[in-house]
């Protein structure tokens, strides 16, 4: 801790010895200035008249050669603004004294020090006297202007201190406004340069203010000026003066006189315009610009005097009466055509003509006059509110006027103009009362318009697609007639009516018809293409039309005898489910039937396949007595099944013949007795469904023949019908 204090203290102590040898170097150099300071007496407020010190203090150190030459400037204004005094003095103090103050004494002070090469300068001080300021004077020069000159205004307070701030004033209805900018200046004096013109008021004053703004002063007293208008008179003459006509000679003419306080020296511009377009220009006092007239000549024309970028101007309209071209008479109408009840505007117009012109519209004849107006304008116009056929015909125009001495009449074109009744919603409806047709018939659609001037075109449409269209010039209906290719020509037909009126068409409301496809001739199958089937079986059958509109009732028949129907909604096949129960099932068919038409089909023949049924072995005359080489005849019948049936003769179930019947019967068997063991006789029946075995025929021997006979047994088999 004690050697950061020994520290700081080396460091002070090494300043103060900068400082020194600082002071030891300006002194052998010159002086050094340590302070102004300016002080009033009475200090900081004084009042109008009183006596005022000003007294300016220094404290100085340097060399006495230079002390004795000490300069003391004395300034009024927060930036030195004005200089009061400026005294050289060998003491360190000055004074000015203001013997009298006045109020524009108020505002800030300070005090200047130089000494050799060095200068100092005093705080500022604010010193207030209070009261009013000298009443300025104004002055202006000249008092007699003329309009586009400029004035000098002056405004003085010579026994006024600057900087002072002057005010001018213009009066208008006796109350004051500034002009321009308020003026600072460091004299007690200001001029402000003015241009008059036809706008510049004519009285002035001013008034003086400090920086206070509670010092200030009363306004100066009004002084007026006279402003003259640099032309004393203004003419212009256009010829001839009883009206122009084409061919004339027209003259214009511009004049002007200058005001008195004008030298004969001081010639004014002058220019003659037609619209913005400079006709003649000259520094005189008259110009005139000559020509001879055409319609083109017609318009606005001036007269400009200019002097000094002070103006006069006159306008006046020079008319050239033109007579009039050939009118065109247009319409609103389009293509002729107005629709009834519209508004038509007819409206007669020339390129050419002096006004007033005439205009009067005609319908057929010159005697038939409708409508007449005269009017300051190239077009006349002629309105019918609300047209009628009545309005129909053909239209003309005239348009005439006065141009010289002779009176002018022009005829328009002829136009035509056809009111149109717009047509009536059309009606359509079908010449027949069906909702449905066949593929290939003719119908025949009816569309009609109550109301509408012919022609009156009739379109057809279906579906809103162009089907064809009629052009029709009596009052009658017209009919269209279609041939019916296909299902798509069914559907919504509607008419649309239109004449020659632009955007009027009609469209009726629509008719609806189907378009109905005849069944075609169905195809009765049955279910894997077979015809054969077991007495009991359960067996399908399809029925099936490939065209015809729907719904299709589809009707099974056995023998022309009705078995039951099915209506099929989509297409497909009907099925039937049919139980065999007999074996008289032949001759089914189908019958297909939509609401316009109906076939049949073709017909089905079942096979019914009936098993064998158990077949009984006899002897003929039954007799089972029989001799040794006898020939003894067997019959072999089973009652029921489907032919052909195959009989097998057995003996001791050793198959020894067999006889396929193709007819209903019996099988016969002729048997030769060779040995005594003829018994175990049976027979074995069977068809493409089942077999069945017979009963057992066994033969009594009454006798033994020769051996020869016992090795040799000859059947031999005889089919015998019964």
């Amino acid at each position: 801790m004690l050697r950061a204090i020994t520290m700081v203290l080396m460091l002070l102590l090494l300043s103060d010895v900068c400082k020194l040898d600082s002071l030891k170097a300006d002194l052998q150099q010159g002086v050094i200035i340590n302070k102004v300071q300016m002080k009033f007496a009475p200090e900081t407020s004084a009042e109008v008249g009183s006596r005022i010190t000003l007294t300016c203090s220094v404290n100085i150190v340097g060399a006495s050669s230079l002390t004795s030459q000490i300069l003391y400037l004395f300034y009024k204004g927060s930036d030195s603004d004005v200089l009061l005094n400026s005294t050289v003095s060998s003491q360190q103090r000055s004074q000015v004294t203001i013997e009298s103050a006045r109020a524009s004494h108020t505002g800030y002070y300070s005090c200047v020090v130089k000494v050799g090469n060095e200068a100092a300068k005093s705080e500022v001080l604010y010193l207030d006297v209070a009261g009013k300021l000298q009443t300025p004077r104004i002055t202006i020069h000249p008092l007699k202007v003329i309009m586009g000159n400029q004035i000098e205004l002056r405004c003085e307070a010579v026994e006024e201190i600057p900087p002072l701030e002057f005010i001018f004033y213009k009066y208008k209805n006796g109350q004051p406004s500034p002009v321009g900018d308020e003026t600072v200046t460091s004299r007690n004096s200001v001029t402000h340069t003015l241009k008059v013109t036809e706008a510049t008021d004519q009285a002035y004053s001013c008034k003086i203010q400090g920086r206070s703004l509670e010092t200030s002063s009363n306004c100066s007293e009004i002084v007026g000026i006279t402003v003259q208008d640099p032309f004393s008179s203004h003419a212009f003459t256009i010829e001839p003066k009883n009206g122009i006509h084409e061919g004339d000679n027209l003259t214009i003419t511009c004049t002007v006189r200058m005001s008195s306080l004008m030298t004969s020296q001081m010639k004014p511009q002058l220019m003659i315009l037609k619209g913005v377009t400079p006709m003649k220009r000259n520094e005189s006092l008259e110009i005139k610009y000559s020509k001879v007239a055409s319609s083109k000549d017609t318009g606005s024309y001036s007269c400009i005097a200019m002097w000094n970028q002070t103006s006069k101007s006159i306008q006046k309209q020079v008319i050239v009466a033109v007579p009039v071209s050939k009118p065109s008479l247009n319409s609103t109408a389009f293509n002729s055509i107005v629709t009834q009840g519209d508004r038509l505007h007819l409206t007669c117009a020339v390129v050419t003509g002096s006004w007033p012109i005439i205009y009067t519209f005609y319908k057929g004849t010159p005697e038939n006059s409708l409508h007449r107006s005269i009017l300051n304008a190239t077009a006349g116009v002629y309105t019918i509110p609300s047209a009628d056929t009545a309005d129909s015909g053909e239209y003309f125009c005239k348009a005439e006027n006065k141009a010289g001495v002779k009176h002018r009449s022009e005829r328009s074109q002829n136009i035509n103009i056809n009111v149109k009744v717009p047509v009536s919603e059309p009606k359509v409806n079908l010449l027949t009362s069906r909702t449905t047709y066949e593929i290939g018939k003719r119908i025949s659609i009816r569309c009609h318009s109550t109301n509408g001037s012919s022609p009156v075109t009739y379109s057809l449409f279906l579906n809103q697609r162009f089907i064809h269209s009629v052009k029709n010039c009596t009052t009658e209906p017209v009919v269209f007639n279609i041939l019916i290719n296909n299902t798509k020509d069914g559907g919504v037909y509607k008419c649309k009516a239109e004449n020659e009126i632009l955007n009027s068409s009609k469209y009726s409301e629509g008719i609806n018809f189907t378009v109905m496809v005849p069944v075609s001739t169905p195809l009765l199958f049955p279910l894997l293409n077979s015809t054969k089937a077991h007495l009991g079986e359960n067996v399908t059958l399809h029925c099936t039309a490939s065209t015809g509109t729907l719904p299709i009732t589809y009707t099974l028949y056995r023998n022309h005898s009705r078995l039951t129907a099915i209506s099929a909604t989509k297409p497909g096949s009907a099925v039937f489910h049919v139980t065999i129960k007999t074996t008289e099932h032949s001759g089914y068919t189908c019958k297909a039937e939509n609401l316009i038409s109906s076939q049949c089909s073709n017909t089905i023949e079942f096979f019914i396949l009936i098993p064998v049924s158990t077949p009984l072995l006899f002897p003929l005359l039954n007799s089972t007595k029989a001799h040794l080489g006898e020939n003894v005849t067997l019959h072999c019948t089973a009652s029921t099944g489907t032919l052909p049936i195959t009989y097998t003769l057995y003996r001791n179930h050793s198959r020894l013949t067999a006889i396929s019947a193709t007819k209903p019967g019996s099988a016969v068997f002729h048997v030769t007795i060779k040995t005594t063991e003829h018994s175990g006789y049976t027979c074995k029946a069977e068809n493409l469904i089942s077999s069945q075995c017979s009963n057992t025929i066994v033969f009594f021997i009454l006798s033994t023949k020769s051996m020869w006979l016992a090795y040799y047994l000859l059947p031999t088999i005889l089919f015998v019908p019964t």
